[in-house]
């Protein structure tokens, strides 16, 4: 790292006064610190990690709401599942290995997978579960149901 400063502290607090007493306790009263620079992105953290306007992407909605209506069809929400986006791997790996068909229906955000789902795929189907070994345990069909996204403001009449 180069430039004024020597180290870069990101830090994560519930508020500011949680800060400011975090940095007049424990930074400043530090031998070694000389100046501290602040710089804040926001004051408080997004609370919901749900994808943006998600009821209002009309295409989802009515692949979802048809799918629901299926008996042999099991809905699974990951972000109403997993809130804070701590994934039981094992669990999903179980599902997985139980279902006979495979559909991830997403809308295409920003040229991929919505956060949640991206990390899904990265965690649950790992490296010589579901790819890359001859001992692979994993091995499905599955099917992508995706649009662009638009909301229903954008859709046809």
């Amino acid at each position: 790292m180069t430039g004024e400063m020597d180290y870069l502290l990101k830090v994560l607090v519930t508020d500011m006064a949680h800060f400011a007493r975090f940095m007049r306790e424990q930074v400043l009263k530090h031998p070694a610190v000389i100046d501290v620079k602040s710089s804040f992105v926001m004051e408080q953290i997004k609370q919901n990690t749900v994808l943006p306007f998600l009821k209002y992407y009309y295409a989802n909605q009515a692949l979802l709401s048809a799918a629901k209506k299926l008996p042999s069809v099991a809905v699974h929400d990951l972000y109403q599942t997993y809130p804070d986006f701590d994934i039981d791997i094992v669990a999903e790996q179980k599902a997985l290995s139980q279902a006979k068909h495979i559909i991830l229906q997403y809308p295409l955000y920003w040229y991929g997978p919505p956060a949640m789902l991206k990390q899904w795929l990265e965690q649950v189907l790992s490296y010589g579960w579901a790819y890359g070994s001859t001992n692979a345990t994993f091995s499905k069909i599955a099917d992508l149901y995706l649009n662009n996204g638009f909301p229903s403001v954008f859709k046809m009449r």
